[in-house]
């Protein structure tokens, strides 16, 4: 498979720095090429100039700045890993910023020194600089677009939480029950991984009062993810294996290529993943897995057995993106809240409005690579949510066990009782 060249502020990002310098480099070059009779005239045998400046001297000021340019950039890519991506389009914009005119100046300053005025090269520095700038408002338009308040999806209505550092944050309150009650707000959140939450997300998760965090992940999704923490939180580890058996005969190339980073980026990977036999496989089996395999039945058993248990509080339940187990998990406790089969379907397809633009991005990277439509499917089951395939698992159920009911009492080992506990305590009057 071919090796992506990605950015690491944002998708091929790193096109207009590169591109601003070696507009600037051609430029002094052709300046230099053209300065033949200059440098003769003004430079002695020694390789001094005339008026006393040493040659090398001119020399030093692209030097320098070209050596500024990549300081900058590598100082953007050192906070840049530490941050998200609307931070990370920040600090491009600023490299951007600071290459143009750096370049600008030292390659100006060149031309003034050499005697060398060429009336096109001076025209096209305040082109490089102005190019600069228009790049550098281009990426803070797209950095304040970045983890904005989503629109709900058309005719269903889903509450989003304020919180710049969690991804697909989700309040399942005021979703409607069959016999008319609603679900109550500030009690049930999903969301994706805490490991990039602001301080002040963690302070308004602490208003919300929450008191347990269920996190589905395995240990190698939280390598350079851990969770932050919320205070007064109990933190409470249910992993989750939705490939079923298929890691486990994973050979150990396969798992160095995938795991044996510092830090577990699941975007990466799934583009990587998109050209695996056994990646295609999950795809495509994923919720029947997380529903039918026995593993995932009963760690999905404890966490609702956690509800059940929890007597105030918010709990807040969450996997890596906050899609596929998490989706998973919201759907079987709207169910036994009562939500019909519409409501359940609604919100596990939410997800898709909050990742659509990735699905579209990482979709073109694939294609790009040679990918064809077997592929794009993987991208679009594991940055999306596949809702088609999640609707034959709840049809699977029905056929299985009669019921999403039968269902919940059955391996999910609720009772009655529990049932009326988890309504009683999660729904309105």
């Amino acid at each position: 498979m071919k090796k992506l060249k990605r950015c690491p502020f944002c998708n091929r990002g790193w096109i207009i720095p590169v591109l601003i310098v070696t507009v600037n480099a051609i430029a002094i070059m052709v300046q230099w090429g053209s300065l033949p009779e200059v440098l003769l005239a003004h430079f002695d045998l020694q390789g001094n100039a005339s008026g006393s400046m040493p040659r090398g001297t001119l020399l030093v000021y692209p030097l320098i700045g070209a050596v500024i340019c990549l300081i900058a950039f590598g100082i953007a890519h050192h906070i840049g890993k530490r941050k998200k991506e609307a931070g990370k389009l920040q600090i491009l914009g600023l490299t951007i910023l600071t290459s143009g005119i750096v370049l600008t100046i030292f390659s100006s300053t060149m031309v003034t020194l050499t005697a060398g005025k060429m009336p096109i090269f001076m025209l096209a520095e305040p082109i490089i600089l102005l190019f600069s700038v228009v790049a550098f408002v281009i990426c803070l338009i797209k950095a304040s677009k970045r983890n904005i308040t989503l629109p709900p999806a058309s005719g269903f209505s889903f509450q989003t939480l304020p919180v710049k550092g969690i991804m697909n944050a989700r309040d399942l309150g005021n979703y409607t029950v069959q016999d008319g009650r609603h679900v109550r707000s500030g009690l049930l959140i999903r969301s994706a991984h805490l490991a990039e939450a602001y301080e002040a997300d963690l302070q308004h998760l602490t208003s919300m009062q929450t008191v347990k965090v269920v996190d589905f992940r395995m240990e190698l999704e939280k390598k350079g993810k851990v969770d932050k923490k919320i205070p007064g939180a109990q933190y409470i580890c249910l992993p989750i294996d939705g490939s079923g058996t298929l890691s486990s005969t994973a050979s150990e190339k396969e798992m160095k290529k995938f795991f044996g980073r510092k830090t577990f980026n699941v975007k990466k990977l799934i583009v990587m993943a998109a050209f695996n036999s056994k990646a295609k496989t999950i795809a495509r089996e994923l919720y029947p897995t997380l529903l039918f395999n026995p593993q995932c039945q009963s760690q999905m058993a404890v966490f609702l057995r956690e509800l059940v248990n929890t007597d105030g509080g918010a709990v807040l339940f969450h996997c890596t993106q906050g899609k596929d187990r998490t989706g998973i998990a919201s759907a079987l406790v709207l169910a036994a809240l009562g939500a019909d089969r519409e409501t359940i379907v609604k919100d596990f397809d939410a997800t898709n409005i909050v990742y659509g633009k990735d699905v579209k991005r990482y979709t073109r990277r694939v294609r790009l690579l040679g990918g064809k439509e077997e592929e794009i499917a993987v991208v679009k089951a594991f940055i999306g949510a596949n809702t088609e395939n999640f609707i034959k698992a709840l049809d699977a159920i029905d056929a299985q066990y009669g019921s999403m009911e039968a269902y919940l009492k059955g391996p999910m080992t609720l009772t009655e009782n529990d049932i009326i506990t988890l309504r009683n305590r999660y729904l309105t009057d």
